[in-house]
């Protein structure tokens, strides 16, 4: 979806407020930007889920002629106030995304995001008043994951606008929907880094799947998996043939991945309890005990071939 080429500016009510100071002439005409940004600024709820990555934001708002018209028709609004207000509202909705904590790093700028996020929208007055934003999301490559749109009605006079109140919920709405598909892209690509983890899984050798933590539940799945199979396969091969002094340190070798594992597995478990306590993203809090129970399943699936392998090195020794 192009970007369209003219600016959003919301919060007529706001505007109106400050005809009616630049009328008593306590400030005037052209408003600063961060007078403006002041009047509509709000405070946004924290998010429960967090994403590690850099975002490039890209504003872009759409005024339509019948609101200017109407604008230019009220006392001391000049073309400067105008422009400011257009300013602070990309600054109140940069605010937004950095204080909601959705991504570790907010960089408007940024050369070279992990993700670029591109808001535009309009505030019209036909066929009814109306608040319109569209928030895209694209990955690094420009790839588009995600192009949702909300709005909201307004009021059709500066008596009764309600733009200032109505954008903090359409931003929250957005945001949700952001979220929603992010993760849902997140769970695709996983999906499919383990399924190409599992053929890799499937041509290595035992001692090179021992390891004491995954990326994520799918990968942790296929390793214990793989396990299964490949110490099927080739644990009698390794029996029979492996030196004693190799399969001591392979033995040695388990042993300390089983203790990295119980250690992983506590953190995991530990980190979820915080999440609970904190009422966190319930997916975050599944990933989590799923990685915990993961763990967990490869201690057991460890020992016996631990314990088989000390057998042997034992009977060589004898």
């Amino acid at each position: 979806m192009p970007i369209p080429n003219r600016s959003l500016v919301s919060g007529t009510l706001i505007l109106a407020g400050l005809v009616l100071l630049l009328s008593s002439g306590c400030i005037t005409a052209p408003v600063s930007t961060n007078l403006l940004a002041q009047s509509m600024a709000y405070e946004p709820e924290r998010s429960k889920t967090q994403i590690d990555a850099t975002v490039g934001l890209r504003l872009n708002y759409v005024l339509s002629p019948e609101v200017v018209a109407q604008w230019k028709r009220l006392p001391l609004i000049d073309d400067q106030t105008i422009e400011n207000y257009r300013n602070a509202v990309g600054n109140t909705i940069v605010a937004d995304i950095e204080k909601s904590g959705i991504f570790t790093r907010v960089e408007p700028n940024s050369p070279a995001p992990d993700f670029i996020v591109l808001i535009w929208g309009e505030e019209r007055l036909s066929p009814q008043p109306m608040l319109v934003v569209t928030m895209q999301v694209q990955d690094s490559t420009k790839g588009v994951i995600s192009t949702r749109r909300r709005e909201a009605q307004t009021g059709a006079t500066f008596k009764d606008s309600n733009v200032k109140s109505v954008l903090p919920s359409v931003m929250a709405a957005l945001k949700t929907d952001m979220i929603t598909d992010l993760l849902a892209c997140f769970a695709r690509r996983q999906e499919q880094a383990a399924q190409a983890q599992a053929a890799a899984f499937a041509k290595t050798a035992l001692p090179d799947l021992l390891a004491s933590a995954d990326p994520t539940v799918a990968v942790a799945r296929e390793r214990n998996r793989a396990i299964i199979a490949v110490g099927n396969q080739q644990l009698p091969t390794m029996l029979r043939d492996k030196k004693a002094d190799e399969l001591s340190a392979l033995v040695v070798k388990i042993e300390q991945t089983i203790l990295d594992l119980n250690h992983e597995s506590e953190v995991a478990k530990d980190h979820a309890q915080q999440v609970a306590a904190a009422n966190g993203d319930q997916r975050q809090l599944d990933e989590l005990r799923g990685l915990a129970i993961c763990y967990r399943e490869r201690i057991e699936l460890l020992k016996p071939i631990a314990a088989a392998l000390k057998e042997e090195s034992a009977n060589r020794n004898r």
